[in-house]
């Protein structure tokens, strides 16, 4: 038996959102009635009128704590973030359709399911898939609802920030003049420059 998450989503009651991106087959009728919501309630949350154009790819925003019966079960097999979560299959379900998108080696999901048929799932199988593999859809849910820390910031883009240029910028210019000062000092006592000590590099 399953033991139940100890995550427990923002309440339904809070003034929380989430990002939810739409993918094909999304209508803004299905997502509401998944979620036990109006379309108005949507369209209030993302101020939005009748007629206003939602497609394929457009990120709307959700109460955090209203979920679709998908989501509560995801949320349900995950035990620890850095331990192996519980993923429920669905009917029709291949192996390669639920590791592919979440970038996990087939051997990986093997070692963790001996002796399971990794082939097409059709009873609502169960299988452990490695900790920290998502989908898109599946971090961004679990990240909006609090359970995965946001994304980090990319370092690369922290060293082109407006500061850290001028950082670095502050940085190369003192290592230049103490360079230079070390050229000065040096010629003084030595009559040679920073580079070379040879006779023939004397000024």
């Amino acid at each position: 038996m399953r033991r139940p998450s100890p995550f427990v989503p923002v309440a339904a009651g809070q003034a929380s959102m989430r990002p939810y991106t739409l993918r094909k087959g999304d209508t803004l009728e299905t997502i509401a009635q998944k979620r036990s919501m109006s379309v108005a309630e949507i369209m209030r949350c993302n101020a939005k009128k009748d007629g206003d154009a939602i497609g394929v790819g457009d990120t709307i925003l959700l109460p955090a704590g209203k979920l679709s019966v998908r989501d509560t079960e995801i949320i349900g097999g995950i035990a620890k973030i850095n331990q192996p979560r519980v993923y429920p299959t669905r009917r029709g379900e291949s192996i390669m359709d639920i590791i592919e998108p979440r970038g996990i080696a087939f051997e990986d999901v093997k070692r963790l399911n001996p002796g399971v048929n990794l082939g097409t799932f059709v009873n609502g199988e169960t299988l452990l898939l490695p900790p920290g593999k998502y989908t898109a859809r599946e971090k961004e849910m679990l990240q909006g609802c609090g359970i995965l820390p946001a994304e980090t910031v990319n370092p690369l883009a922290v060293l082109v920030s407006p500061n850290s240029l001028a950082v670095l910028g502050a940085v190369a210019a003192s290592g230049i003049y103490a360079m230079y000062f070390a050229a000065c000092r040096r010629y003084q006592n030595y009559g040679i420059r920073l580079w070379g000590n040879d006779e023939g590099d004397r000024w």
